[in-house]
């Protein structure tokens, strides 16, 4: 269901495991009208205990969003039902298709979002399935319900946001200059940042031929490791790709460019770096 939140003073939004309206075989119903994170107990646990993911809040920019609440990538419950919970993505744009994974227990027999049609499958434990993110910006959750085949069940209330897309991609050679003796490997690291305010998957490609690089000066592909990568970052998030290139024997001394590429999935945003290679 798609909830949007009314209350925006709360800072950081967790995900949060509640039994209102399931019981578990081994432990009956208590109602109450103020239960905290703390006091929510599992049939085979004292306590709730969370490992968030990384954090993820912010614009990737440096500066906060502060008319929306930070959400977090990922979290997990210890409890006999619902292991874990992943969005992706968790900060997206109106109409982007949001990833779910539910971990849960063997004996789950099914898991349902209240008001989605998630068309949501078991794959060896895991449920996963997509909603269509609401056309309108703002704080939102899903509301999950996992179910066993003795009457059990847990509810999860997990958080995401619709922003504005903001930002781009950054992509850096490291080092950007490198000495190779030809017919030897040298080891360079492709760095990508996604400076989005929103999650995003980024197109990574290295390229000889392009305008960037000099004719008459290009590496050949051959030399390359890989000359294409997919990776999902979240809002803010970097990876370093390592990438070995051997130079072929017999190629004459002097410089040789090659141009490392990010494109965004979403927003089509471009950027490139190039990178350097002294054959002696």
């Amino acid at each position: 269901m798609k909830t949007k939140m009314k209350f925006l003073l709360i800072s950081v939004l967790v995900f949060s495991l509640v039994l209102s309206g399931c019981v578990s075989p081994s432990q009956p119903e208590e109602p109450s009208s103020d239960v905290g994170i703390s006091d929510v107990e599992g049939p085979d646990a004292s306590s709730v205990s969370f490992i968030e993911g990384e954090d993820i809040s912010g614009n990737g920019d440096g500066t906060e969003d502060s008319s929306l609440p930070d959400v977090k990538s990922r979290a997990e419950y210890v409890s006999s039902l619902i292991y874990s919970v992943t969005l992706f993505p968790t900060n997206a744009t109106s109409g982007a298709i949001i990833n779910i994974s539910v971990e849960a227990a063997p004996e789950v027999e099914a898991v349902e979002i209240a008001g989605e049609d998630a068309g949501l499958v078991n794959d060896n434990g895991t449920w996963k399935g997509s909603i269509i993110a609401p056309s309108e910006a703002g704080a939102y959750a899903l509301e999950i319900t996992a179910r066993d085949g003795s009457g059990g069940c847990a509810e999860a209330s997990v958080p995401y946001r619709v922003l504005l897309l903001e930002g781009g991609a950054d992509i850096t050679v490291f080092p950007r200059a490198n000495n190779v003796t030809a017919g030897e490997e040298v080891l360079v690291n492709i760095k990508v940042k996604n400076t989005q305010n929103i999650d995003d998957v980024f197109s990574v490609y290295l390229d000889t031929g392009s305008s960037e690089v000099p004719e008459g000066s290009q590496a050949e592909p051959g030399w390359f490791e890989w000359t294409e990568k997919t990776v999902e970052l979240r809002t803010g998030q970097d990876v370093s790709l390592p990438l070995s290139i051997r130079v072929s024997e017999g190629i004459s001394p002097g410089y040789r460019l090659f141009s490392a590429k990010v494109v965004s999935e979403t927003s089509k945003v471009q950027g490139f770096d190039t990178g350097y290679l002294l054959v002696s």
